[in-house]
């Protein structure tokens, strides 16, 4: 039996470059209908890095950089504190 070896497939180039292609055609598409902003909003809230908004940190937390006040919350809430292991 004589085998046809004409045939093609894609390479594995072409499949790469495509779904590179892809990703950053979804990032585009994100960043102009205004959805990527969301995805930030959650990422920088307190309670999201396990911290808790406070007027002061005391012994044994330290404040890092996150969205305090959250949604809701007292306005002079302004440190978000985790406790320092």
């Amino acid at each position: 039996m004589k085998m046809n070896k004409r045939a093609q497939g894609l390479s594995l180039n072409m499949v790469i470059v495509a779904a590179i292609a892809l990703i950053i055609l979804v990032i585009i598409v994100a960043i102009f209908t205004g959805n990527l902003g969301r995805f930030g909003v959650g990422v920088s809230a307190c309670s999201t890095k396990s911290g808790v908004c406070k007027e002061s940190c005391v012994e044994g937390e330290t404040a890092i950089i996150a969205k305090c006040p959250e949604n809701g919350q007292d306005e002079s809430l302004t440190k978000c504190c985790i406790v320092v292991s």
